[in-house]
């Protein structure tokens, strides 16, 4: 038994595992099968942090564990992900255990791996530690198509809730013009262009907005910014984000 005094511990999050070895005859010894594990949360990091990148474009906490806190902006929606933001940036968080307990405005403090899917940030799995006040307000940023397709590789807008004014159109990805906000399967995407150039955006089934017409005139939207390899994706979250 070895015990050590007065020790001082960094505030850090990551998994260990210990090299833990049997015998039988006292003077030989073997790794078990399956090492055992554990998992230790420090205090919550900035999103922004947590999102950073190496200089060869790789997140530099990927497949590590952290934690961060922030304010639901998606909850169960679009059936996962959610989303939420600091002040410093946004994510998505991949969990039905945590996307089926918190809705928009919620404060939470979640324990997630960084695991980027198709280019999206991600948080998966995740854990959700803490549900603070509800019905907390978010800053929106105001952008154009050509802002956002042109963010770079640092992707500051990714998973923040964003919105677009006076778009002027909407196409398929065909091209040809929308009059509804038909929705299949997970979602549909469609073409949406304002004054300075042509974003995506994506209807999920499930948000009240599918099926609904496309506003006759020009008119506003709100949404999530979600990612698919090199397509960005505004993701508005009921009719309500539509503003003629």
């Amino acid at each position: 038994l070895v015990t050590i005094s007065a020790v001082t511990a960094d505030d850090s999050t990551d998994e260990w595992s210990f090299d833990l070895q049997s015998g039988i005859d006292g003077s030989s010894f073997l790794p078990i099968q399956a090492q055992p594990k554990t998992l230790v949360h420090g205090s919550p990091r900035s999103m922004a942090s947590v999102k950073e990148k190496t200089g060869n474009g790789v997140h530099r906490l990927l497949n590590k564990w952290v934690v961060v806190r922030g304010v639901v902006t998606v909850g169960n929606e679009f059936g996962g992900p959610s989303y939420l933001q600091d002040t410093t940036a946004g994510i998505a968080v991949f969990d039905a255990s945590v996307s089926s307990n918190v809705v928009q405005g919620d404060e939470v403090e979640l324990l997630g791996m960084v695991a980027p899917f198709n280019d999206l940030f991600e948080l998966t799995p995740c854990l959700l530690l803490d549900k603070g006040s509800g019905g907390n307000p978010v800053d929106t940023l105001f952008l154009t198509a050509t802002e956002i397709m042109g963010q770079g590789s640092a992707e500051p807008y990714e998973a923040r809730l964003v919105r677009i004014n006076s778009i002027t159109s909407v196409t398929g990805i065909n091209g040809q013009p929308a009059a509804a906000w038909n929705a299949t399967g997970s979602g549909t995407n469609y073409i949406l262009s304002d004054a300075t150039g042509q974003v995506q955006a994506r209807i999920s089934g499930r948000i009240n907005l599918a099926n609904a017409p496309v506003p006759s005139g020009a008119f506003d939207m709100v949404g999530v910014l979600g990612q698919f390899f090199s397509a960005y994706q505004i993701l508005p979250r009921s009719v309500e984000d539509i503003t003629p």
